[in-house]
């Protein structure tokens, strides 16, 4: 499997975010490259934690933000355990 460089001319945050993933990922280990569905799992992750953090002054607030946070992390296990995986349309209640 080929392995693609993204370079965005005169914005190095990229490149601090893959190195990041690949930090994250490994645990340390340079050798292990972090695949685009760990590094998104991650990035909802931190989503997640951003929402529960600034809803957590503000009770009303924080209630729709904690419904957002769920959702993310949701996601993020399902792209962590099926990242090709196909989402199932969901019943309707008659």
């Amino acid at each position: 499997m080929a392995t693609r460089r993204m370079r965005i001319a005169g914005d190095s945050r990229f490149a601090r975010l893959a190195d990041a993933g690949r930090l994250y990922v490994s645990k340390g280990r340079r050798d292990s490259m972090t695949t685009h569905a760990q590094l998104a799992a991650r990035l909802l992750r931190e989503a997640a934690t951003i929402f529960r953090t600034l809803g957590a002054p503000d009770p009303e607030l924080g209630g729709r933000l904690d419904e957002f946070a769920s959702v993310y992390e949701q996601v993020a296990d399902l792209v962590e355990q099926d990242p090709t995986g196909v989402l199932q349309p969901a019943e309707r209640e008659a």
